[in-house]
């Protein structure tokens, strides 16, 4: 494998390969030579993924009274297809004990014939019969099941149990031309190597290192398997997510489990995040491997759904919502393609609130404000969250917050706990960063609070950080990385570093330093950051944020910060104070949260009860 920088890595003498070293055991290895080992005897044993049909093997025939009981409780638990393909004809679903679902894009020029007294898709009719060959299991097939020509209440019932026809079934068949054997092939050896002892070692420390594992140095198959039309649909999102049993089918039925495919976008996100959301990595944006690398397990918070499926696009708008159903729980949302789309986002996020899924408001962080007074100005929305090119590692959990009667608030917005750390007593003047990195270091705060302030929001707290590059917990007051890990991000962002391969490979040079991945992250920050961006800091009694400046040129003093119903979500240090996530209501609008960020806690301070009030999301 060439892909190392050195010329020819099996003659070499490992004092003379330039491509970094991995530490294996307790010895260092250049990368060049354990990833040819590794490879060399993974490919030798892996083998090819069986066929889709294969899996139907094991599946229970329903003979015996015991089996046939428990399809009947998981045909109670999930509402069942209208009609499933069997051959050739429609038959009810509930005549059905099994099926298997299928997942596909429409063409873009649709064909439309009479078939069974409906209007269905000459594209649909080939794949039900094309699939019909391998199995005996009907087909459920949204272009044949569903009638594409009754009116819109037919059509709304079954968009609404969309999820549980997924969930429900026997396998799902998601089907991409893209999917080849020498796809299904790669795929199989880099989830081998990414069980490997190197890929355990490279993983977080060396960024780039574990990237070039985990996709065989950007085989040229992986990138036009992600290259495929079906990753950038919404509905696509919910189909794959809702049943362990998904495969992505190719053309000549070859078969790759989805969840291995899931598995190789972490470390792509990482290495695209590093080089900026304007370089494609693999031929795709920073965004779109953001959101391959939310893709887990149903059920999901709010905040995560939208990072995948907000990235996506959709034929009508509402679909960024709907496609949400099932995966994450907003019971309240019922499709109707009449509502505006501002009455649909309400909607869903005042039906995640009410289940306790605040996760949603993290995303306001990364909004501009704007100037309208609708009770949603920054409330998020799929074509803002669109172009933020990545979430924070940082995980924030929602706050389990108790029963509370809710008090007089705004006319209109979203019902939203809160907990108050004080009035504004103290606010910067407009800045810009690194006149703002001094003056938070006059005030006491250390390197990695500033970060936190900061970047805290958009890349991730510091302490996941140093975790990330060290492999290790941090003892409390132990700021590791934070100080070359702030000065790197400045140096690059005013042009006296760049971000080059050389920079961000850090670890190519000087393996045995483990914490030079830090410089990845400064990288981020780097490419995130606007230029022209002023800064203010705001301090209340329970602690300090930074915000940016905005428009209107309005004191703050007099303001009030509240905490979000949110908790830090990783391993906490014992001693070390945690970072919270808070927003900034006016005096003269208190229903209003103008900015969201993150706060640094005064050490010994308190806060109020919480309060559930209707809140305004505005500039």
């Amino acid at each position: 494998m060439s892909f190392w920088n050195c010329k020819s890595d099996a003659q070499l003498r490992q004092d003379q390969c330039r491509c970094g070293q991995v530490k294996i055991g307790q010895t260092f290895v250049p990368r060049c030579r354990a990833f040819k080992n590794a490879f060399e005897k993974i490919d030798a044993q892996v083998q090819t993924n069986k066929l889709w049909w294969a899996f139907l093997q094991d599946r229970p025939d329903f003979t015996t009274t015991v089996q046939r009981n428990e399809a009947e409780e998981h045909r109670a638990i999930n509402a069942r297809p209208g009609f499933c393909y069997l051959n050739g004809k429609l038959v009810p679903g509930d005549q059905v004990h099994e099926y298997i679902a299928v997942s596909y894009v429409w063409d873009s020029l649709k064909v439309w014939k009479e078939w069974c007294g409906r209007e269905v898709t000459e594209q649909a009719l080939k794949i039900a019969e094309r699939l019909s060959k391998n199995t005996t299991l009907p087909l459920w097939i949204d272009a044949l099941c569903i009638p594409q020509n009754d009116d819109l209440s037919v059509k709304m019932a079954e968009l609404a149990k969309m999820s549980d026809i997924y969930r429900g079934a026997t396998l799902v068949l998601c089907l991409l031309p893209e999917v080849s054997l020498e796809a299904s092939t790669t795929v199989a050896i880099c989830n081998a190597l990414m069980d490997n002892e190197c890929y355990t070692s490279l993983q977080g420390v060396d960024i780039y290192g574990s990237f070039m594992f985990a996709t065989l140095g950007e085989h040229t198959s992986l990138r036009t398997l992600f290259g495929g039309r079906w990753w950038e649909r919404a509905w696509t999102f919910q189909e794959a997510v809702l049943n362990l049993q998904t495969f992505l089918v190719g053309n000549d039925e070859q078969s790759i489990p989805i969840h291995s495919v899931f598995r190789l976008a972490d470390p792509i996100q990482r290495r695209a995040a590093t080089i900026g959301p304007l370089v494609p990595t693999m031929g795709k944006p920073a965004s779109f491997w953001d959101s391959v690398s939310k893709m887990t397990d149903a059920p999901m918070p709010v905040g995560d759904a939208m990072s995948c499926v907000w990235r996506r696009d959709a034929s009508i708008e509402h679909d960024m919502v709907y496609s949400l159903l099932g995966v994450c729980s907003i019971s309240l949302v019922k499709p109707d393609y009449n509502l505006p789309l501002r009455e649909v986002l309400m909607q869903l996020f005042e039906s995640a609130s009410s289940q306790g899924d605040y996760s949603w408001s993290i995303w306001c962080h990364g909004i501009d404000h704007d100037e309208e007074k609708e009770g949603s100005s920054i409330v998020p929305t799929p074509d803002k969250v669109r172009y933020i090119p990545y979430m924070s590692i940082t995980k924030w959990q929602s706050s389990k917050v108790g029963p509370i009667a809710a008090k007089p608030g705004a006319d209109k917005g979203i019902l939203l706990p809160y907990r108050s750390t004080g009035v504004v007593r103290w606010e910067s003047l407009p800045q810009r960063l690194p006149e703002m990195v001094k003056l938070l270091r006059t005030r006491s705060f250390k390197n990695s609070e500033i970060w936190d302030l900061v970047f805290g929001m958009r890349i991730g707290l510091c302490v996941d950080i140093n975790r990330n590059v060290n492999k290790k917990t941090l003892e409390a007051d132990d700021e590791g990385i934070a100080g070359p890990l702030l000065d790197l991000a400045m140096m690059m962002m005013e042009g006296s570093c760049s971000t080059s391969q050389d920079i961000l490979d850090l670890a190519g040079e000087k393996p045995q330093t483990e914490t030079l991945g830090f410089s990845n992250f400064s990288a981020m920050a780097a490419y995130i950051w606007k230029k022209d961006q002023n800064l203010i800091a705001l301090t209340s009694q329970g602690g300090t944020i930074v915000i940016p400046e905005n428009s209107t040129e309005r004191k703050y003093v007099g303001s009030r910060i509240h905490l979000l119903p949110f908790e830090y979500g990783g391993i906490k240090t014992q001693g070390l104070i945690t970072p919270l996530v808070a927003f900034v209501s006016r005096a003269d609008a208190p229903f209003k949260a103008s900015t969201v960020g993150v706060l640094i806690q005064k050490r010994g301070s308190s806060f109020g009860s919480w309060q559930v009030r209707r809140m305004e999301f505005g500039g």
